[in-house]
Formats: structure tokens, C-alpha cells, sequence
């Protein structure tokens, strides 16, 4: 265990008893300060009022005091806030992430061992959730990083001259980024998903321009063919990359865009992504590799350089199974305003998540 690990177990271990410890040290706090304020008050007083001299060992002792009070008051304020913060947590452990806590707990620090039992718990609720040919996500985040709206007009912004003509959305969700396009110029629109559920929560605009399909792209009729064509956080969930690529070409006209947004590097590879199925992470390198020769890349890009250090933190420290909504938010407003600033530094060479836009060959 190193020292990390080590400061790391021994807060865990007070965080057990969080509320009796900060109830006693701000008992402890209050002590010290009456005694402090006993002190400061006899030693004004002598100067004040008396002729006498202050011992050094009077003014020593009451600096001490005043500097253990606020030692103290800072711990019982810490303590307070991790107790209120623990208010909003659940005090169960869900279904879908007891694998992270009570199974295969002997290669929980293998993130490739966790990533394949976190795959092969997906691929039993689909077995047990679904008939054959049924596809239900597993994910539960969609709804959460729905908040992020800083984060969304930001690659919004990003790929927004390349969306025109007739779009298909690949595994379009809840619909989130449907909405969020909605202004964009284009002809039609179809939202494109397998999982029934959540294609019944789509919500599309008005107009007639929109439409939802269940299913996965070798479901659309064989005449139907694409000017734009969006995996919006999606590549990183299909286990065969190239072969869907190679499917998602093929429905592309001449001149058409494939848009691909997923996660960066496959060091920051975490519980969460393993919870929410992810066979991996990209970088511009093994995202070119992917796709097939007939496409002509546009732009290959990093985005979020600041967010990419929560990221870091979130792999190496607190491996987190699920962000929280105040950290999603924390991250959205004040990391990503400035990923907009130091992406342009960096020359869309480093961050969290990758752009790919290629081109098909006319």
C-alpha cells in the first residue's frame, strides 16, 4: 500500500464514524475557544490595567490556543460538509453496479479484468431482459450528463458546418442530442436506436422533418442513404468498431460526413466506463485505424484539455463507478469554458474526448 492508498483507507476509516467525529471536535472546538478567549482577556487585561509584566509562557500558551482553534474549527468544517454531502448519496448499492463492490473483488484493481466483468453483466441483462434480437442499455447516465450544457454548445459548435442535408443519429438515447441540434440547417432527421425504451422517450421537435427508428443501422430500409451521419458518444459501446463503420459508409452519399465524439486514451479507462459498457477508449490514431479507406478524414481533434485532469484524478484517485451531479456540474461549468480556451493552445492535441469527422470519397 502506498502513501496514497494509505491516506486514502485511513480518512475512509473516519469517514465511518464521520458524524461522532465532528461532533467532537466542534465540542472540542467550542472548549478550546472559551479557554482561548479566558486567556486573550486576562493577559489584555494585565496590560490594560496593571503595571505588571506578561510572562512569555502566557502569550505563548494563548497564540497556541488560538492557533489550535482554528486548526479545529477547520476540521469540524470539513467533516461538516462531508456529512452533508453524504445526505444526497444513496445509501444502497444498485443493482447494476454491485459488481464494482461484491463480485470478482480480487481483480477490482485490474481495469481490464472490471471492464470485462462490467461487459459481461450487460450482456446478461440483455439475455435476461430481452428476446433474441432485443437490445436494452444498461447505461444509466444519459439523463445526467444531460445537465451538461456547456459541454454539449461546445462540440455542438465544433461540428456544426459539417450537419446538413438528411441526418441519421446513431444510437440517439433519450433524444438529448436531438433537441440540442434541432437549429441546426438540415433537410431530415432520423433518430436511430436500439434499445425500445429509450427511443420511446424521444421527444422530436415539430414539423415533420423528424423521425425514430428502433433498431441498429443494418435495420434501415437499403435505399435509405445519409448527408450526415452522428455516433455522438455511441462507437466506444459497439464491440465491432470497424465493421460499423464500414455499414455507416455504405449509407453515406458521395460528399456525406461521419461524425464520431467518444472518450479519449485508454489509460483513463475507469468504472465508469465499464459501468455504462464501454468497450474502450480512443485516441486520433486507433480511431483513423477504424475506419474504413473510403473515407477521407476532415478533422481529428482533442477536446476538454482541463477536463482531462478530472479525468486523470477519477482514474488514478477516487475511481468513481458514477460522477456525481454536483461534479458533472463543477466539471460542465467551470472546466470546459476553460477547455475552450486551452484547446485552442494546445492546437486540439490534448484532452478527454476525441472528434473525428471524415468525408466520403466522391
Amino acid at each position: 500500500m502506498n502513501f496514497v492508498s494509505l491516506l486514502v483507507h485511513g480518512l475512509t476509516a473516519m469517514s465511518v464514524l464521520s458524524d461522532k467525529v465532528s461532533a467532537r471536535l466542534l465540542a472540542a472546538s467550542a472548549t478550546f475557544a472559551v479557554l482561548a478567549v479566558i486567556a486573550i482577556a486576562v493577559t489584555a487585561s494585565i496590560r490594560l490595567w496593571t503595571h505588571l509584566a506578561v510572562p512569555g509562557w502566557a502569550t505563548y500558551t494563548t497564540v497556541s490556543l488560538v492557533g489550535l482553534v482554528l486548526q479545529l474549527l477547520t476540521f469540524s468544517i470539513l467533516f461538516a460538509f462531508m456529512i452533508a454531502g453524504r445526505r444526497s448519496a444513496p445509501n444502497f448499492i444498485l443493482q447494476r453496479d454491485a459488481h464494482h463492490f461484491i463480485l470478482g473483488r480480487t481483480t477490482a484493481s485490474k481495469p481490464e479484468a472490471t471492464k470485462k466483468t462490467a461487459l459481461r453483466d450487460c450482456a446478461e441483462t440483455v439475455k435476461i431482459n430481452g428476446a433474441v434480437g432485443h437490445f436494452e442499455y444498461c447505461g444509466s447516465e444519459l439523463a445526467l450528463f444531460e445537465k451538461a450544457t456547456h459541454w454539449k454548445a461546445y462540440w455542438r459548435d465544433e461540428i456544426t458546418e459539417f450537419v446538413k442535408g438528411d441526418v441519421l443519429e446513431v444510437g440517439a438515447g433519450i433524444g438529448a442530442n436531438t433537441k440540442l441540434l434541432a437549429g441546426l440547417d438540415y433537410r431530415s432527421w432520423s433518430c436511430l436506436e436500439p434499445d425500445a425504451r429509450l427511443a420511446a422517450e424521444i421527444e422530436t421537435p415539430q414539423g415533420g422533418r423528424h423521425r425514430t427508428v428502433v433498431g441498429t443501422i443494418g435495420d434501415l430500409p437499403p435505399a435509405d442513404r445519409f448527408d450526415t451521419i452522428l455516433y455522438i458518444d455511441v462507437l466506444e459501446h459497439i464491440e465491432d468498431d470497424h465493421a460499423e463503420l464500414i455499414r455507416a459508409s455504405e449509407r453515406l452519399n458521395p460528399g456525406g460526413a461521419l461524425i464520431v465524439l467518444s472518450p479519449a486514451h485508454q489509460f483513463l479507462y475507469s468504472r465508469f466506463d465499464a459501468g455504462i459498457g464501454h468497450f474502450r477508449r480512443y485516441t486520433r490514431a486507433s480511431l483513423r485505424a477504424a475506419a474504413p479507406a473510403n473515407l477521407v478524414p476532415a478533422r481529428i481533434m482533442y477536446l476538454d484539455s482541463a477536463g482531462m485532469l478530472a479525468s486523470t484524478a477519477n482514474r488514478l484517485l477516487l475511481k468513481s463507478a458514477m460522477p456525481t451531479e454536483r461534479q458533472i456540474l463543477t466539471w460542465d461549468r467551470v472546466l470546459v469554458p476553460a477547455s475552450r480556451v486551452i484547446d485552442r493552445v494546445f492546437a486540439g492535441n490534448l484532452g478527454k474526448t476525441v472528434l473525428a469527422i471524415w468525408r466520403l470519397a466522391v
